[in-house]
């Protein structure tokens, strides 16, 4: 092999491996997406038991004093 066809097949295999890593972080954004606005709906339904989408809901603040109407 000369120098110039180890120098391809190595250009070749960086772009494939960036290609791939370029594919898998596309992937992991969009089911990220996904599973934001799965939660936003379950919210805007007003719904309680929206923990199941995998998503973690911020905890409710603690409050030193009870409320008083």
């Amino acid at each position: 092999m000369t120098q110039d066809t180890q120098a391809r097949r190595r250009a070749t295999l960086f772009a494939a491996l960036f290609l791939i890593a370029l594919l898998a972080i596309g992937i992991w954004v969009a089911q990220a997406i996904s599973e934001r606005q799965a939660l936003e709906r379950c919210v805007a339904e007003r719904r309680r038991d929206c923990g199941e989408f995998g998503a973690k809901l911020p905890d409710a603040p603690t409050r030193d004093y009870a409320p008083t109407r």
